[in-house]
């Protein structure tokens, strides 16, 4: 078996920063309206109405990003 000729072989793309993959994210996000749809008609079903409502959305979206 050959060896692949280093010349013809494309160099490894390196690995996205943290920041820079979550700009990409947030940018896809931003941009499909489906996105914006469903945070408004199914999250409200999870927030409390009785406590903060910003505290309890970032602790969702934490709980979510965890996999819990």
């Amino acid at each position: 078996m050959r060896s692949p000729d280093p010349s013809t072989t494309r160099p490894e793309r390196g690995r996205r920063s943290w920041w820079s993959a979550y700009g990409a994210g947030l940018g896809t996000n931003l941009g499909n309206p489906k996105a914006g749809v469903f945070a408004v008609s199914v999250l409200p079903q999870f927030v409390t109405a009785h406590g903060p409502v910003p505290l309890s959305s970032i602790a969702l979206g934490v709980a979510r990003a965890r996999g819990v």
